[in-house]
């Protein structure tokens, strides 16, 4: 999840990761079990270059070499490297949307304030940066640019997926929020979704933050500036 593209998010969206068009193409793995191998790998390959490179500095030359397979296998599976951006997205949202979805199941924070969701959020964001930062800056690159429609389309749909499921959460717990968010329940959360994502983006992909490669200092700085926006009077 990243609040990433230049252009914002749409009127009511929130962007955690992108604000683009509805859903247009998806993104289907191969079924042969061969060809799921090398897909996987050639995957896994480009995710461990983006790690110390940025994705247009990336050839496919080296993607297929780190995999172990040649340029016509590259191609046998994918039709350019930004399609192999659109696979390694969806790759990387496949299982994010329900892993979300469970963090946020109201049943589970049975007794917790809104102090301590709202905390609980912005430590398992940050996580979500420091664990896939690199391939996010890929995304967030290729958005920036006006790329892929599919890719800000994956981003957008995983955006609203968590922001939905952070507003109902919170509304659980809406006798307990200051009267200024309680007014406006829905709109206070998504900006403040907005403005979290906004400040971690800039502590994992801006080098003049000067925080790259901080980890709980970022989390507990980010809690004591946003948290009582969301929780006290």
């Amino acid at each position: 999840m990243t609040d990433l593209p230049g252009a914002g998010p749409a009127e009511g969206e929130v962007d955690l990761g992108a604000s683009g068009p509805a859903a247009i193409d998806t993104v289907e793995p191969p079924r042969q079990a061969r060809s799921r191998r090398s897909y996987h790998r050639l995957l896994e390959a480009a995710a461990e270059l983006l790690a110390d490179r940025s994705f247009d500095d990336i050839t496919v030359d080296e993607i297929a070499e780190r995999a172990g397979y040649t340029k016509g296998a590259f191609y046998a599976r994918f039709d350019s490297k930004a399609a192999l951006l659109r696979h390694l997205v969806a790759r990387l949202t496949d299982g994010a949307m329900d892993a979300w979805d469970d963090f946020l199941e109201p049943a589970g924070w049975s007794g917790a304030s809104p102090e301590e969701v709202a905390e609980a959020f912005v430590r398992r964001l940050w996580a979500v940066y420091m664990r896939s930062g690199h391939v996010m800056r890929a995304v967030d690159r290729e958005i920036r640019l006006g790329g892929d429609p599919t890719v800000r389309a994956t981003m957008a749909r995983l955006n609203e997926r968590v922001a939905a499921g952070f507003v109902a959460l919170m509304e659980t717990r809406r006798a307990e929020l200051p009267r200024a968010v309680r007014s406006d329940l829905d709109g206070a959360c998504r900006y403040w979704l907005m403005a979290l994502a906004a400040v971690l983006r800039a502590a994992c992909f801006d080098p003049d933050t000067g925080l790259g490669g901080a980890t709980n200092g970022v989390a507990d700085r980010t809690i004591r500036l946003m948290v009582p926006y969301l929780t006290r009077e």
